[in-house]
């Protein structure tokens, strides 16, 4: 990689921390306030103000500093560019969890470059928690107890991990029960936290994997960087790194025994 490529992903870096904790205080303004208010988008799904709000803000950022860069966002969808990179944004992850008071949204931010993550943000500003990293830059998370390193946890016995993943009944209504019940059976405890913070939990070691299904590119995209960066591997269940429509998030180490259990 050249110098003037890493300049140029540091450079979109640091818009992508600095915007992150700008949507992070559009979001907390509304959060468990009686101020919120929802609608509903042609997929069912819940929105709110602040999912615009913060989208918008970002994309204005984007557009001012890099104007021939690619857009993805949940909230307005896509917009082409042609200078190679590509934002994917999620302004507010976990919406259900936001409207309902639940402090595991998150305010997610990736930067690719052909195809691949280069830089990622997850700010979870209810936690005061934010994890990042970049391409050689190391992952990081920052939280009450100051800023850390962030790396994944070192590999133990199957039978002993903890997993993240999601709730019986998404398992169930996409046909996916088996995996959970194996997963149930071959490891010691599954947390079924659901929004981007399990993701989170796994790349800074408190969790031994997280496994996940039924999501869009702007869900996971930060976090493909963010495990690389702190020794882990972000992949479908069956170890592919592209185009994932399932995902496994764990250590190196591990992955091979946690494919296993899903395969």
């Amino acid at each position: 990689m050249s110098d003037q490529h890493s300049l140029e992903i540091h450079r979109r870096f640091a818009v992508a921390l600095a915007a992150s904790e700008q949507m992070g205080h559009i979001a907390m303004r509304l959060y468990q306030s009686d101020a919120m208010t929802t609608t509903r988008k042609a997929d069912g799904s819940v929105v709110t103000p602040a999912d615009k709000d913060a989208e918008t803000l970002l994309r204005e950022m984007i557009a001012r500093t890099f104007p021939n860069d690619a857009i993805l966002g949940e909230e307005f969808g896509e917009q082409p560019g042609n200078s190679g990179f590509r934002w994917v944004i999620d302004p507010i992850d976990g919406t259900r969890s936001f409207v309902d008071g639940i402090p595991t949204f998150a305010n997610l931010v990736a930067v690719e470059f052909a195809g691949r993550a280069v830089a990622g943000v997850a700010n979870f500003p209810a936690l005061s928690e934010c994890v990042w990293a970049s391409t050689n830059d190391g992952a990081h998370w920052r939280s009450r107890q100051g800023l850390r390193t962030a790396r994944v946890a070192p590999a133990i016995e199957l039978s002993k991990t903890m997993v993240q993943t999601a709730s019986p009944q998404s398992y169930a209504r996409h046909g996916k029960l088996t995996a959970l019940d194996k997963i149930a059976k071959q490891t010691l405890r599954t947390h079924g936290w659901n929004d981007a913070y399990s993701f989170a939990l796994t790349a800074t070691g408190r969790s031994h994997a997280t496994v996940a299904f039924g999501f869009s590119r702007w869900d996971v995209a930060p976090f493909e960087i963010i495990f690389e960066e702190a020794g882990g591997q972000l992949t479908d269940w069956s170890g592919k790194t592209q185009a994932l429509a399932t995902a496994l998030g764990t250590s190196k180490s591990m992955q091979a025994q946690f494919i296993e259990v899903l395969s």
